[in-house]
């Protein structure tokens, strides 16, 4: 069998660096927005940790996006969905789809505050059955921002690119239009409305028998 495409046959075989060539440079201060990276020291630093996989009982987190984006890293590390339960502008509560098994990540805006606490965390009990590729919470909005400054320091960005992104960084296979969704959220966050500047994605590649 051979490929029709010269970059999907380095996605699948290669994945040797070669798709990160031909970089437009994009000026440093553009890539600091991701918030895997981000902490707040008000002199409470353990509480303000964003770039930390577990989420632990009054941990602070600056809004509820930046709260939703940590519990689905936690999720993803744990290679385990789950479904919300409560979602609101002062609660959100997430549990495990696992029948019985009582992982819960609880929080809540106190009344006066502006920032969103960790208040129930309880852990998993239930195992893997087997491994998992593809994760039901993963979004575009996820991808956009776990790969904000890879995408704005690489313009070019190709979905193929962003796949393997994740799949190196998450272990999991993502649909072939949610890069391409995931580029175009970013770009808005950056230059505001960009619809018809980015083209619509491509049908994937065909794998043509020899």
């Amino acid at each position: 069998m051979e490929l029709d495409d010269e970059e999907y046959r380095t996605f699948v075989e290669g994945r040797d660096g070669s798709l990160f060539e031909n970089e437009t440079t994009i000026p440093e201060e553009w890539n600091n927005c991701a918030m895997d990276e981000l902490t707040v020291n008000d002199g409470h630093d353990s509480n303000w940790v964003y770039n930390q996989l577990e989420i632990k009982r009054g941990q602070l987190f600056h809004d509820k996006v930046h709260l939703q984006h940590a519990v689905k890293k936690w999720a993803f590390s744990l290679k385990k969905p789950f479904k919300v339960v409560i979602s609101n502008p002062s609660t959100y509560d997430v549990k495990c789809l696992s029948p019985g098994c009582p992982w819960q990540v609880h929080a809540y805006l106190p009344k006066g505050e502006s920032n969103f606490v960790a208040s129930i965390i309880v852990d998993h009990l239930c195992k893997l059955s087997g491994t998992v590729v593809k994760h039901k919470n993963m979004t575009a909005e996820f991808v956009a921002n776990v790969l904000y400054g890879e995408i704005m320091k690489k313009s070019s960005m190709s979905p193929f690119q962003i796949m393997l992104a994740i799949s190196n960084r998450y272990t999991y296979e993502i649909s072939y239009d949610m890069p391409w969704r995931a580029k175009q959220k970013a770009l808005e966050w950056r230059f505001g409305t960009v619809q018809g500047l980015i083209p619509p994605p491509p049908t994937p590649p065909r794998i043509a028998a020899s």
